[in-house]
């Protein structure tokens, strides 16, 4: 597989995607709509990750390589890696879908061993 592994632009918004979101990128189990509490973290509620633009932005934390711009010629915001001839990155009708796409695919490809 590689980093335009299509499986990731199948990537609907919604609280499957926030809770994948949240276990993959952040570490953190869920259960139900509760965030689970690491060493030293209080329980929370689940972030809308893909439907919230606060909430997105939290992501981009986490991969400050990333940024979101809107691409006229596809019409959808992009997400991925700000560095020229990388393909990590990710379109969607939304800025928070785009950049949970993008996350989960870099972090994919990080687990691989593929640079991005």
């Amino acid at each position: 597989m590689s980093v335009r592994d299509r499986r990731f632009d199948d990537i609907k918004p919604g609280r499957d995607t926030d809770k994948l979101v949240e276990e993959v990128i952040f570490g953190r189990l869920v259960e139900g709509e509760e965030v689970l509490p690491k060493a030293g973290m209080l329980r929370g509620t689940l972030p809308g990750y893909s439907t919230s633009v606060p909430d997105a932005l939290l992501i981009l934390q986490e991969f400050p390589e990333m940024g979101v711009w809107y691409d006229k010629s596809i019409k959808a915001f992009c997400s991925g890696p700000r560095l020229e001839g990388r393909d990590a990155w990710s379109a969607a009708d939304t800025a928070p879908l785009a950049i949970c796409r993008a996350a989960l695919r870099i972090k994919d490809a990080r687990n691989r061993g593929e640079a991005v």
